[in-house]
């Protein structure tokens, strides 16, 4: 092989480093700003200006890296998601969507609204703290001031889970533990949500605890979309439009992806099944270079026509294991 023409595409899932990888993908401007992460610490959260089109990420803001392994499940919240939007519209910006997953809070996106101006209090008057511990004592809301804060602007959420908001493939049962919910919790914070639920309902007549995905996020995706009247969308599907990514896969004569632990797991609610179905309708050969794999999946059965480990020997895959199993791998295509 003399040579190949390489087309970088990152793809991001919504979680830790999505702006990073858009930013790659698509270019335009880079904002920050300083907000409460889900401790109420001060962190840096990025946003993306693209166009008329603001991108928010919540990891970056509320996300379960931020607080270094001491999990909060009950008082882990949203609140700095929502001053990111507030810094997308004190902008200007009148199109937004935000990224889910990598969530460390179950609040419902309750503190995302009071960033933004809603209001809701306890049977003394008193507001609610933000996070989960206080939904279940929730009176009373008024969210007018989010309301009119949000204005004619269009915001959407983009997950990549069908889960609703509650139950058995809620957000407290499904992505609870994660966060460090053990059972008592997880049951609390299921009638957690459904109470504030009964509430942003009646207060705004809008029907959305069963809508595919308002699980998101600990719930934050039901919040946004009861609230305010965000649309739930498929962060895959949005993202792959935005990025060109079936268009560029159609133009390769070769697809590789790479992913941290590959198994059958993988392709539910991951991109890299979502990537094989695109290679498979454009018929171009998918190569998958994991860190590790479960070299007992029939891959080839599954659309992915190799997988190649990058960690050597049980050890960390770095960087440099990549690209070297990436060059590995175009050699061996191309060759004779």
């Amino acid at each position: 092989m003399e040579s190949a023409v390489t087309d970088l595409l990152p793809i991001a899932d919504g979680g830790d480093g999505t702006i990073d990888a858009l930013y790659q993908s698509i270019g335009g401007t880079i904002h920050n700003a300083n907000v409460d992460g889900p401790d109420s610490s001060s962190v840096i959260a990025p946003w993306l200006e693209f166009g008329q089109l603001a991108i928010v990420e919540l990891a970056a803001a509320s996300g379960l890296g931020l607080l270094r392994g001491r999990l909060e499940p009950m008082h882990s919240h949203t609140r700095g998601t929502g001053q990111v939007i507030g810094s997308c519209l004190d902008s200007g910006m009148k199109n937004i969507v935000i990224c889910l997953g990598g969530s460390a809070s179950t609040d419902g996106g309750a503190g995302l609204l009071m960033a933004l101006g809603a209001k809701f209090w306890k049977l003394n008057g008193e507001s609610i703290v933000p996070g989960a511990s206080e939904l279940s004592s929730i009176q009373g809301c008024n969210l007018r001031e989010a309301i009119k804060r949000i204005g004619s602007s269009y915001v959407a959420v983009a997950v990549d889970v069908s889960n609703p908001l509650l139950g058995a493939q809620g957000a407290a049962s499904i992505y609870g533990p994660q966060k460090g919910a053990n059972r008592a919790m997880i049951e609390q914070l299921d009638v957690a949500l459904q109470h504030f639920a009964d509430v942003l309902e009646m207060a705004t007549s809008r029907e959305a605890r069963n809508i595919p995905g308002a699980g998101a996020a600990g719930g934050t995706a039901f919040g946004i979309a009861c609230a305010l009247g965000g649309e739930i969308i498929s962060g895959f599907d949005w993202m792959s439009t935005l990025i060109g990514l079936e268009e560029r896969v159609e133009a390769a004569d070769l697809v590789i992806t790479g992913e941290g632990k590959l198994d059958e797991q993988s392709f539910y609610g991951k991109a890299i099944g979502r990537l094989t179905a695109i290679c498979k309708r454009y018929n171009r050969p998918l190569i998958a270079i994991p860190a590790i794999a479960d070299m007992s999946c029939d891959w080839k059965r599954l659309g992915i026509s190799r997988v190649i480990c990058a960690a050597r020997q049980n050890a960390t895959a770095t960087l440099k294991d990549v690209i070297d199993t990436a060059g590995l791998a175009v050699s061996e295509k191309f060759s004779a």
